[in-house]
């Protein structure tokens, strides 16, 4: 009698490597585009993060911090944020005990260029061609 083979073939086993081989380049680059060539999405990433930290630093502190150095110095961002320099954007954070506002503005000035805005209440807001405020629209 013979004895009945199981296991994987060859070619089947190239063709899963194939299909998985494709599937991981094709994964790999999503993220790589978004981040490199989307300033804007950068810029509104990088006000979420500063929006939580803040309020996290004022759970611990009992004020909110007066500027991104200040968050840097005590972990809560990385120094190049800290700085006040990312991704083709200038941020600036004011804070006060009860308060505070952070800007990302373009380094490069166009009337096309967004602007963006956030404050205590979370809400991030944008404008074309000028600094955005608490008055410009939310996000959507």
């Amino acid at each position: 009698m013979k004895r009945a083979e199981s296991g994987f073939t060859l070619i089947g086993l190239m063709v899963l490597s194939i299909a998985l081989a494709i599937g991981t380049i094709g994964f790999m680059q999503g993220p790589c585009r978004c981040a490199s060539n989307n300033p804007e999405a950068s810029a509104q990433a990088s006000l979420r993060t500063v929006r939580t930290v803040s309020e996290q630093y004022r759970d611990r502190f009992a004020a909110y911090p007066t500027d991104l150095a200040e968050l840097a110095a005590n972990g809560y961002v990385y120094s190049a944020l800290g700085t006040g320099l990312q991704s083709g954007y200038t941020f600036v954070l004011v804070g006060t005990t009860t308060t505070w506002t952070c800007t990302a503005n373009p380094t490069t000035a166009s009337d096309e260029g967004r602007y963006f805005f956030v404050d205590e209440s979370g809400v991030i807001r944008w404008a074309v061609g000028v600094a955005a405020s608490v008055s410009s629209p939310p996000i959507q």
